[in-house]
């Protein structure tokens, strides 16, 4: 019947157009039936440019882009003006990769209807394919003004935004999107993108898993979860958001470096290594996985590896003040401390608000015993809290710059771990000789031991209602103010007094020795949840039977001032089994101190107990890694700050054997020699 209608004048647009309603009813549920449909169409009537458009149309749907092009340009050729023609020709070429055609397209669609939202909208996607920031959002404004509750416009403005970190404004794009169109998965990634920039990580999670469900394979929202679930300290669920994202996509190479990193986290550096290699593998040029691998050929030991890596890193990126500053940290690892320092100097140059850079300066400064120069840059800690973990306070009083103290209160008070405020303590009575009152705050376990500090009025455990004050100060920052160089340091011991009673007490207890009686702590703490913290803890502590060269040296009386997990290897190791063990009845470091009164030498490795044997005057041997802490300078045997502690350092990283050996020899020494002349017990 139609092909007998076609044969009548007039006919054939009908049968036309009966064969085009036909193709749209079926071109979402069967769009291969729809394109015969059209086909059928332009067959008919050749010359009726909606036919090709519709005709092009679905074969743009199908992926058949030069077919659809060459339809849109034939329509377009039939009738000018029709301005979709020249929307979905741009859109065509767009993906042909032909943008300069494709703009032209755009802008003529425009010029037939300049109220052609989806022209501006296509046009600034092209612009921001280009890396047009600005050309995009004004077009993407210019689509909402014609279409405001056009929500793919809301959130491709608020990506643009984004990339400009224009945080609030960017916020406020993807809500706009998501109240006009609650189930648009990329409008809650992103959201959740900027959520996370401003720290408010558990929004970003909540985004992030919203767009999950929306769309379960969006890699980059799991990639993405990762990254904020990393960031609260939920390293093991940030992993397994990053294995979810690989199993979908395996060649995803900026999640292969993600999980990498949290892994090192975990102190998994050699499984994290791995997945670095991995992603190099799918992307060569990623300057930043060079710099993680570095990071994490580091933690192996492997620092020369590491070095050159950072030097890769730099290459790919030398404006880059990351690469620069590890570089720099690896170099002082290796006590190459010029070199670091010109590192962090560049790094600085690059980024002068690059406050961890500041602080690895700092520390290599006062490493070289530079602490006029050093301790002005160490303020940089308070800009990297979270990561160096100092915890600032937040007072209304001013902090004290040192200016004159008579009739006022000045509070000082602990910032960091048990070791610093052992150390740094000893200004207070400095401080308390300038006429001021001085009120001191300390963590819990050492407010006893610290009550016996000459100067303050009084001590108060952190947590505790503060009287009122004057003015503040952490007590880190007392160098600084005080001005104190290797020459000035207050190195008069002891600073720190055991109480009378407790120490008769443990005097009591302890068996009578025919030798000298000597302290022990082999380990600190592991420290786990800090990564940064965990990894200095490998370099610093032994286990205990690696000590067992010393237990054999007669006429020792061995007493354990191991606190935490490692004090479980006692039992474990023959040799130390003899050593008396009270450490489960010490409850703070008064008890500690007590106890330590009784001892003729503490040796242990870096940990508070160093600071707290110096600061009593006790006789302190002091086992440090080969990249010692800053406040022990660089080749020395003593330490300005303690006249008591003597320092023995290894000679190459991770190289335990030789120290021990040596620390036998002048272990055996120091007992001939007590042997020789007796000692009698000295409590003070």
């Amino acid at each position: 019947m139609i092909g007998f209608l076609e044969k009548i004048p007039g006919m054939a647009k009908l049968a036309a157009r009966w064969q085009i309603r036909q193709g749209g009813a079926q071109r979402i549920a069967n769009p291969e039936e729809a394109l015969r449909r059209f086909r059928r169409a332009v067959a008919r009537a050749p010359g009726w440019w909606e036919a090709w458009y519709r005709l092009a149309d679905t074969q743009q749907d199908l992926g058949q882009l030069e077919a659809a092009a060459a339809g849109f340009r034939k329509a377009l050729a039939l009738k000018p003006t029709a301005y979709r023609a020249h929307n979905n020709l741009g859109l065509a070429l767009v993906d042909l990769g032909r943008p300069d055609e494709a703009k032209a397209c755009f802008e003529a669609a425009l010029a037939l209807k300049p109220d052609l939202y989806q022209a501006y909208f296509n046009l600034g996607n092209l612009h921001a394919d280009q890396g047009e920031q600005e050309k995009a959002a004004a077009c993407y404004r210019r689509a909402l003004i014609h279409a405001p509750d056009f929500a793919p416009a809301h959130r491709r403005l608020g990506d643009i935004l984004m990339d400009q970190r224009q945080w609030a404004a960017a916020e406020a794009c993807f809500r706009q999107a998501l109240e006009l169109e609650p189930r648009l998965f990329e409008a809650h990634n992103n959201l959740g993108l900027v959520l996370s920039e401003l720290d408010r990580l558990d929004e970003a999670v909540a985004c992030f898993r919203r767009a999950l469900e929306i769309k379960p394979d969006l890699y980059a929202a799991h990639n993405n979860l990762g990254n904020a679930l990393r960031d609260q300290g939920k390293t093991a669920d940030a992993i397994a958001c990053y294995r979810l994202a690989l199993q979908g996509n395996p060649e995803l190479d900026a999640v292969h470096n993600n999980l990498g990193n949290a892994l090192r986290d975990q102190g998994a550096s050699a499984d994290a290594i791995a997945h670095y290699r991995k992603a190099l593998a799918l992307n060569p040029k990623m300057w930043d996985v060079y710099n993680n691998l570095g990071s994490a050929l580091w933690d192996e030991g492997q620092y020369h590896v590491a070095i050159e890596y950072f030097q890769k890193a730099i290459t790919l990126q030398p404006n880059n003040a990351a690469p620069h500053n590890n570089l720099g940290i690896a170099f002082q690892s290796q006590r190459r401390v010029d070199e670091a320092i010109a590192c962090y100097s560049r790094a600085l140059k690059l980024d002068p608000d690059f406050h961890l850079a500041r602080f690895n300066y700092a520390t290599a400064l006062l490493l070289q015993g530079r602490y006029r120069e050093g301790w002005p840059e160490y303020e940089a800690r308070w800009q990297e809290t979270r990561r160096l973990r100092v915890y600032p306070r937040e007072f209304r009083e001013p902090r004290w710059d040192g200016g004159p103290l008579q009739g006022k209160t000045l509070l000082l008070w602990a910032e960091q771990g048990f070791g610093d405020t052992l150390q740094f303590v000893r200004y207070a009575a400095l401080v308390a000789k300038q006429g001021g009152r001085v009120l001191l705050e300390c963590q819990p376990p050492l407010k006893r031991l610290l009550a016996t500090v000459p100067g303050p009025a009084a001590v108060l455990a952190e947590g505790e209602p503060l009287p009122k004050f004057d003015l503040q100060c952490p007590l880190l920052s007392l160098p600084l103010v005080l001005g104190t160089t290797l020459e000035t340091i207050p190195a008069a011991v002891p600073y720190l007094f055991p109480a009378p009673e407790r120490t008769a007490q443990w005097g009591k207890r302890l068996p009578p020795s025919g030798g000298p009686r000597v302290g022990l702590v082999w380990a600190g703490e592991a420290r786990k949840n800090l990564p940064d913290a965990h990894r200095v803890d490998r370099r610093r502590s032994l286990r205990l039977d690696q000590l067992v060269p010393l237990f054999s040296i007669p006429g020792i009386s061995w007493v354990s001032l191991q606190k935490g997990t490692p004090a479980q290897q006692r039992p474990e190791v023959a040799e130390a089994r003899a050593m008396l063990d009270w450490m489960d009845e010490v409850t703070d470091f008064a008890d500690t101190a007590a106890l330590a009164a009784h001892l003729d030498l503490v040796i242990t490795v870096d940990t508070s107990m160093a600071h707290l044997a110096g600061a009593l005057g006790k006789p302190t041997w002091m086992l440090s890694r080969f990249d010692g802490c800053w406040r022990w300078l660089l080749d020395r045997e003593d330490s300005p700050w303690y006249p008591t502690l003597r320092i023995f350092r290894q000679e190459a990283p991770g190289q335990w054997e030789p120290v021990i050996a040596r620390l036998r020899q002048e272990l055996e020494r120091w007992v001939a020699e007590r042997t020789a002349t007796p000692v009698q017990e000295t409590i003070n």
